[in-house]
C-alpha cells in the first residue's frame, strides 16, 4: 500500500494531497497527563528514558510523521500541491493561539521530517479556528502547504474564535464513553465545502464564518 501510494503520487496522478497525519503522540493532553510527554520542545522526535511501551508507541507515530513527509514531498516534487493539517503550536510565544500553560506543548510541526519539509518546499503556513465554520469544537488547527495552490489556503489565517464558549470540548468523554477528541476529529461540513472551493474554483474564496 505505501509503495503504491507513493508511486502514484510521484507520478503526478495526484493534483492535490491532503494529509491529516495522526496527531495523538503530539496532543496538549499529554502536559495534563500522569504519563511523561513522550515528545518536548527540545526533543521533539521523542524524550530520552521512555519505558518500553512508550518507547513502541512513539516508534509507530513518528513512522505516520515520516510517511507524511514522504507523501508531501512526492506530490510537491511531481508537480502538485500538499497540505498538512494539525493542531496549532500552541507553545510558540508570537503566535495568537500561545496558552501559558500549554508553553511546553511540543507539536507536529517541530519533528524532524516536518522540519525538513519545510525547508525543501518553503511551505505557506495559515492558523485559524475551525469553530469559524460552525464546528462545535474550537479546534485551533495550521495548514501547511506548497506547492501550486497553496496560496489559495491563506485566508484561512483569518479565522479567529469570537465565541464565548463552544457547544463541546475535546477534552474528556461523551456519555457513552467515547473520547470527545475522536469527535473532533472530523472537519466541520462547511470547512470541507471551503476547502474544495478554495483549492479546485476558478479563483480562491475567503474562508469566513457563516451567516
Amino acid at each position: 500500500m505505501r509503495e503504491a501510494l507513493l508511486s502514484a503520487v510521484s507520478a503526478g496522478d495526484f493534483d492535490v494531497v491532503w494529509l491529516g497525519t495522526p496527531c495523538a503522540s503530539f496532543s496538549i493532553l499529554w502536559l495534563e497527563g500522569d504519563a511523561q510527554p513522550p515528545r518536548s520542545r527540545a526533543q521533539p522526535d521523542g524524550v530520552d528514558g521512555l519505558p518500553s511501551w512508550q518507547r513502541r508507541y512513539l516508534d509507530l507515530h513518528n513512522a505516520f510523521v515520516s510517511f507524511s513527509k514522504e507523501v508531501a514531498l512526492a506530490t510537491f516534487e511531481a508537480g502538485g500541491t500538499y497540505v498538512i493539517e494539525n493542531p496549532v503550536d500552541y507553545g510558540y510565544r508570537v503566535s495568537p493561539h500561545f496558552r501559558w500553560a500549554a508553553r511546553a506543548h511540543c507539536p507536529l510541526w517541530l519533528a524532524t521530517p516536518m522540519r525538513r519539509l519545510a525547508e525543501a518546499t518553503r511551505p505557506s503556513w495559515a492558523s485559524g479556528t475551525q469553530c469559524g465554520f460552525g464546528g462545535d469544537f474550537k479546534k485551533p488547527t495550521t495548514l501547511m502547504s506548497a506547492g501550486p495552490r497553496a496560496r489559495r489556503l491563506r485566508s484561512f489565517n483569518e479565522l479567529r474564535c469570537t465565541h464565548s464558549s463552544h457547544a463541546r470540548s475535546a477534552v474528556g468523554v461523551n456519555e457513552a464513553g467515547r473520547n470527545n477528541s475522536a469527535d473532533a476529529a472530523a472537519y466541520p461540513p462547511l470547512m470541507c465545502a471551503w476547502v474544495m472551493r478554495a483549492l479546485f474554483g476558478a479563483e480562491p474564496v475567503p474562508a469566513a464564518a457563516p451567516s
